[in-house]
Formats: C-alpha cells, sequence, structure tokens
C-alpha cells in the first residue's frame, strides 16, 4: 500500500502537464494509493522549518503510523528517526517480497 500527501497531487499533476503527459497516468496512479490529507495546524508547523515539504511528510509519517517514505533526499527523515529508501531501494524491496512469496506458493 503507499500513500500520496494532498499536497504533492498538484505537483504531480503540473509535471505531467509540462512533460506533456497524458493526465490519465495521474488518475491511475492514485487508484493504488491513499491521499492523505493534511491539516492547517500540520501546515503551520512546516512554515517555521527548513524543509516545509520534509515536515509535512514527516508529520504524516507520525500521524499515520506509517513504515516510512520513498524519497530522493532521504537524510532529512532518516535524522528524523523515520525509515527513508530511494525509489531504487523501494524497486529492490518490493522485488524480493515478490520473490520470496512467490517461493512459498
Amino acid at each position: 500500500q503507499g500513500w500520496v500527501l494532498s499536497s504533492s497531487i498538484p505537483i504531480l499533476h503540473e509535471h505531467l502537464l509540462q512533460a506533456r503527459q497524458e493526465i490519465r497516468i495521474l488518475k491511475h496512479l492514485l487508484d493504488g494509493l491513499t491521499i492523505l490529507p493534511q491539516t492547517a495546524e500540520d501546515i503551520r508547523q512546516s512554515l517555521d522549518t527548513r524543509d516545509f515539504t520534509a515536515s509535512l511528510a514527516i508529520i504524516a509519517v507520525r500521524t499515520f503510523k506509517l513504515d516510512g517514505i520513498i524519497t530522493l533526499q532521504t537524510e532529512a527523515y532518516l535524522k528524523a528517526g523515520i525509515q527513508a529508501v530511494t525509489p531504487d531501494e523501494a524497486i529492490n524491496i518490493l522485488k524480493t517480497k515478490r520473490k520470496k512469496i512467490g517461493q512459498v506458493s
């Protein structure tokens, strides 16, 4: 299961438009993800930090008791005690788990 912060959806949408990609890609992506809400308090608290985006994600991980985060910049999350992996690491983890599941059956 995956998740995306509600504030990331406009960024993904704009990125797809600039890359001349079809919006159906975003719709398909969102079918498999939980969209996590953010409160005004989350935003206010994050405004006072050095990394607004990381702060919002850290709050979400803690609020929703998530296992970790996939990010290109793992340092901020690791310093906060949150498991953080790169997209490549996440793909390898998923491949390993899929392989183990296949071996059990």
